[in-house]
């Protein structure tokens, strides 16, 4: 590689090339040389090899950075080249921070991880929404520190709200796990950084009279909330599936309601067996095709919060929450003498939750033990409805 010594006035007066681009190379420092485009561009570039292979980069342009200060950045680059530094680390590391900041792994790491593998993604992509992005959506990921996620959390908690900080430890440590796994971090930030809050695993189901009466409630407020309240009692299934429950899901010949794995929480499909009263709240509604419970026609019902309040005010049963209702079947069951697996089943626990690795190898189903525990289930019920509804009787007769 021919050169000759570079020069102010060589670089100022450098002929420009009819096409394409020329390259002058300094015989002082070699490796070190100019680039000429045909449109009069002037760019400073190093030619070196690192650990054997051949690397080529660009300094900057003349006259920004004058011929004296690149020889010295040259001179300092190949020095780095000859300890096997890849001279372009540092500018590609500039280059990868500016682009892969929080927000946007954040989407990214939503996107290839959990959105596929995870019905409640919009949960996560709210909470990268609300509580992450105002405070390091904006810094690249390997500058996120240990002390800004405590922040996060520390701020989180001091407001009040000690069960979603929690949540977003959660969400962090994933998100900073995943950013590892694919090596956009050296190391997570979040290691050794604890939860802030201490939980305490809710006990809260309804005893036997609270049940009557939020089920006198649900009977008052009506369609369509009322018929879904209902049966969240009666079937001891999730809101979301029995909110997004359609006719085609339903055998009345054989008493079944089959909720297909792609709406079942626990990715596996369940078979819920109808008791006769599930069947009369069915029967007692109007007939839509498609989803049972809809006022549009195409989407679920909801508006929870505000058939919630109503449904406490008419009963008086307060401080408990919709999927309460599950854990209230669920104790019922139990003590009605079903046994815990088939309590599990009932709820479509997912395979080996409290039941051992075993029952992932267990594809039983279990309809028959299913059935009659919510028939006898449904007895109960009725039976609780019946006393409710004799006590509002009794109630309105004596005008309170």
């Amino acid at each position: 590689m021919a050169g000759t010594r570079l020069s102010e006035f060589s670089v100022k007066n450098a002929s420009i090339p009819e096409s394409g681009q020329a390259e002058l190379w300094d015989s002082v420092l070699p490796g070190f040389g100019l680039r000429v485009s045909y449109a009069g561009t002037k760019s400073w570039v190093v030619l070196t090899r690192v650990n054997g292979k051949q690397v080529r980069f660009t300094i900057g342009r003349y006259p920004a950075i004058s011929l004296k200060d690149a020889r010295d950045i040259a001179r300092q680059k190949l020095l780095d080249a000859q300890r096997g530094i890849d001279p372009r680390a540092e500018k590609r590391a500039k280059r990868d921070a500016e682009k892969y900041t929080v927000a946007f792994l954040g989407a990214e790491f939503i996107r290839r991880s959990i959105k596929p593998n995870n019905r409640t993604w919009k949960e996560t992509e709210r909470i990268f929404r609300k509580e992450i992005y105002p405070t390091v959506g904006h810094l690249p990921v390997t500058e996120v520190t240990k002390r800004d996620i405590n922040d996060i959390l520390n701020r989180i908690v001091e407001g009040g709200h000690g069960t979603m900080s929690n949540r977003v430890h959660s969400v962090l440590s994933r998100f900073f796990n995943w950013c590892h796994e694919e090596d956009y971090v050296p190391f997570p930030p979040t290691f050794g950084v604890k939860k802030k809050a201490r939980e305490h695993e809710r006990d809260r189901y309804l005893d036997d009279d609270e049940l009557g009466r939020v089920w006198a409630a649900a009977e008052k407020i009506g369609w369509p909330f009322g018929p879904v309240i209902k049966l969240l009692i009666l079937t001891g299934q999730r809101r979301q599936e029995v909110a997004g429950m359609k006719w085609a899901e339903i055998d009345l010949d054989r008493r079944l309601w089959t909720i297909p794995r792609d709406r079942a929480k626990s990715d596996r499909a369940n078979e819920v067996p109808l008791s006769r009263m599930a069947l009369d709240v069915l029967a007692s509604l109007p007939s839509i095709d498609g989803l049972v419970f809809s006022t549009t026609g195409s989407t679920p019902v909801s508006g929870f919060q505000n058939a919630k309040e109503r449904i406490d005010i008419e009963s008086g049963v307060f401080n408990w929450k919709i999927h309460d209702l599950r854990r209230t079947v669920a104790t019922n069951l139990a003590r009605n003498g079903v046994s815990q697996q088939i309590v599990g089943r009932v709820l479509n626990h997912s395979a080996g939750k409290n039941q051992g690795v075993t029952a992932i190898y267990n594809r039983y189903d279990y309809e028959a033990e299913k059935r009659e525990a919510l028939d006898g289930w449904g007895e109960k019920v009725r039976s609780l409805a019946d006393r409710a509804g004799e006590l509002h009787s009794r109630d309105a007769g004596n005008g309170q």
